[in-house]
């Protein structure tokens, strides 16, 4: 009996080290925004650890630097930016942070929005135009299509860290940015004309017009056409 509770204890002390050693080796990664962190998990999966600092519900405009987000940035491999305009607050957690592998430019870094077309770019830069986005608008996250961006600049952050799980993090971002496309466009049409194709006429505005000439138009045209022309997104934005 003391032998079978000396074992059992030998058990669970190495099951611990284990574990410990395993969640040590994830890399941990820190994101801004909550969907970030969503898509970091999709594309990273089981060798990632992480977190965020703006909930959904919150304005990510305005975060104040408190230190535990500073902690959570020391101890972070991995940061996740927006890297525009829109978390102004970014600088002052990073330096509070004193962790220099995640500033701009750095190994641990990653700017979001990188290879994004962005929208509602200022013709002229001018206080009478009141809250200005100087770069564009920023909230790259109100188009879905834009998280398979996202998701591979994701990645290519993950691969600086583990280039020998490159591999792994490029099949689950086939698979997520598969997902993105079946949602928005539906499978039938993704399965006939491919899920390139269907992002660059969307993106280019030529997608509806390119469908209106094909009798083949999928579940995509049958859920999306009765609201052309209402732009909430936009109205949105423009509140902001």
């Amino acid at each position: 009996m003391r032998l079978i509770k000396i074992i059992t204890v030998f058990i669970i002390f190495f099951s611990t080290i284990i574990n410990y050693t395993f969640a040590a080796d994830k890399i941990k990664v820190v994101t801004t925004l909550s969907t970030y962190a969503d898509i970091a998990k999709k594309v990273g999966g089981d060798r990632v650890e992480v977190q965020y600092i703006v909930a959904g519900d919150q304005d990510a405009h305005f975060v104040r630097p408190k230190p535990s987000f500073a902690m959570l940035l020391h101890r972070a491999d991995l940061f996740v930016t927006t890297g525009l305009d829109l978390e102004m607050w970014v600088p002052s957690l990073v330096d509070m942070s004193k962790n220099n592998r995640i500033r701009s430019g750095q190994i641990g870094y990653v700017a979001a929005y990188d290879g994004i077309d962005l929208l509602e770019k200022p013709s002229a830069l001018s206080r009478s135009e009141g809250g200005l986005h100087i770069y564009g608008n920023p909230h790259i996250t109100t188009n879905p299509l834009n998280y398979k961006v996202v998701a591979e600049n994701i990645v290519i952050g993950l691969e600086k860290l583990a280039p020998e799980s490159s591999d792994y993090f490029r099949a689950n971002l086939k698979t997520f940015q598969h997902r993105i496309d079946v949602h928005v466009f539906g499978e039938e049409l993704v399965n006939l004309m491919g899920g390139k194709l269907l992002t660059k006429l969307a993106n280019s505005g030529q997608l509806i017009e390119f469908l209106q000439n094909k009798s083949f138009k999928g579940r995509w045209w049958a859920m999306w056409n009765p609201s052309r022309g209402f732009r909430p997104l936009r109205s949105m934005w423009n509140n902001w």
